[in-house]
C-alpha cells in the first residue's frame, strides 16, 4: 500500500490561517497529519498493533457498518483487522491519498483533523477502483 499526502495551495492557507506564522503550531499540525498517515497505513496493511499504539483505547466512531450508532473501544475495530483488513488478495496495489487536510488544535494534547480520503486500487484483473 502506498500513501500520499496531497495538498493544494488553498488548503495550506486555510490550515495555517490560525497559526499566525508560529512554527510550533505548524509543526504540531504537521505531526497530526503524519499520525493520520501512519494510522491509515496501519489500517491498510492490517497492522492492529500499530493501530492500537496510535489510538486511545476508548476511541469512539460512527462507522458506516455500525449503521449510525456510536461505537466505543478497540474491540469493534479488532474484528475488521482479524477478518478483513490486510487480507484482501484481490487487490495488487492500493494507493491512499489524504486530500485537503484541515487540522484544528483543541489544546496542548488534542486536535481534530478533517480530510478527504481518496483510495485507488488495482485488482488482479488490472481493473482500477477509486473511492472517496
Amino acid at each position: 500500500m502506498k500513501l500520499s499526502h496531497v495538498k493544494n495551495s488553498s488548503s495550506l492557507q486555510i490550515r495555517n490561517s490560525n497559526s499566525q506564522g508560529d512554527p510550533n503550531i505548524s509543526a504540531r499540525k504537521n505531526e497530526i497529519i503524519r499520525c493520520t498517515e501512519l494510522l491509515l497505513e496501519a489500517i491498510g496493511s492490517g497492522d492492529f498493533e500499530s493501530f492500537t499504539r496510535l489510538c486511545d483505547s476508548s476511541l469512539t466512531s460512527f462507522d458506516p457498518e455500525a449503521l449510525g450508532n456510536l461505537v466505543e473501544g478497540l474491540e469493534y475495530h479488532k474484528f475488521y483487522f482479524d477478518n478483513i483488513l490486510g487480507k484482501n488478495e484481490d487487490f495488487r496495489t492500493t494507493n491512499i491519498n489524504i486530500i485537503n487536510p484541515l487540522v484544528h488544535l483543541l489544546g496542548e494534547d488534542s486536535a481534530a483533523i478533517a480530510y478527504i480520503r481518496l483510495t485507488q486500487c488495482v485488482d488482479n484483473r488490472q481493473l482500477i477502483l477509486t473511492r472517496i
